[in-house]
């Protein structure tokens, strides 16, 4: 709700960084659109706000995203993700600008290892930390986006995924 919204933005905009990360209809940086976006300012604390209007409750998906569109563009808080550029492009594909300073994760596991094969978050999170994220595989159904939808209405789940994700 609005008033959940209003605390949320408060303490992101309080923090001097948080991490984040966009839930999408697809890996296609033109065509799809962010669906939610999850956010951590602390370890084992997540937040998930929905875009979509399936899972919006009493507040449009343009008061959402006209919320993000002022806390990302206003907030000097260093942002924290993986694959930070992918993120910036689907929020753009919404017409959602963040602003820097930016901290990639991705970025860094190649500073760390530039000879490595792979960079993905989960084997980020294996060589520098010997831990064994969530797999995406077990959260979402390669379907297509009617899973990703139905696997996001499961609030608990989804901040439980997301906490794990940012913050370990």
């Amino acid at each position: 709700d609005a008033h959940a919204l209003q605390t949320l933005f408060h303490r992101l905009a309080t923090a001097p960084a948080f991490a984040i990360d966009t839930e999408t209809t697809g890996l296609d940086k033109i065509a799809d659109i962010p669906i939610g976006v999850s956010f951590s300012m602390a370890k084992g604390e997540a937040f998930y706000l929905p875009l979509h209007s399936r899972h919006l409750t009493g507040m449009a998906p343009s008061e959402a995203k006209e919320a993000l569109r002022q806390l990302l563009g206003d907030s000097p808080a260093a942002k924290i993700g993986h694959n930070v550029k992918f993120d910036l492009q689907m929020l753009a594909n919404i017409n959602v600008w963040m602003r820097g300073p930016f901290r990639d994760t991705m970025l860094a596991a190649y500073l760390l290892n530039p000879i490595s094969r792979d960079y993905s978050l989960d084997a980020a999170c294996m060589e520098a930390f010997s831990y064994a994220k969530i797999p995406t595989s077990r959260i979402f159904d390669a379907a297509g986006t009617k899973q990703m939808l139905d696997a996001l209405t499961n609030t608990c789940k989804t901040t439980r995924i997301a906490g794990k994700n940012k913050s370990d």
